[in-house]
């Protein structure tokens, strides 16, 4: 879902005059800056990575596993090439390691069609 400016600008004023905790951290911190990742697989990637550990600890980890997969990068063809307790010598959990191979297998016999993916969201 893409968002005009217009609209992020409306949501802005919104919550700066409906919560008093959003305005001042909407003043700390400026204007909207998000930018979409566009490689999909290394977005799923590093969402696996990150959930319920902290944020220093998920970058430690995405550096060493981008270290580990090499100057071709996270793909799904490259990181299938690994094992999982090739995967967990990173930092990852056996659980994490066993759902990031899994992704990159079904991503790479098209189980998983990551181009369509931003047109699976349903707006209630």
């Amino acid at each position: 879902m893409k968002l005009s400016p217009d609209q992020i600008q409306s949501a802005r004023r919104h919550l700066r005059a409906a919560d008093p905790v959003m305005k001042a951290i909407i003043d700390t911190v400026g204007p909207y800056t998000l930018r979409f990742e566009r490689d999909r697989f290394a977005m799923l990637v590093r969402f696996i990575v990150s959930q319920q550990i902290s944020t220093s600890a998920a970058r430690a980890i995405r550096k060493r596993l981008m270290e580990l997969v090499g100057p071709d990068g996270l793909t799904p063809e490259n990181l299938a090439r690994f094992h999982i307790d090739e995967l967990r010598s990173v930092g990852l959990s056996q659980q994490k390691a066993s759902y990031v191979a899994d992704l990159a297998t079904k991503v790479n016999d098209g189980t998983v069609e990551l181009r369509q993916i931003g047109r699976l969201y349903r707006h209630p």
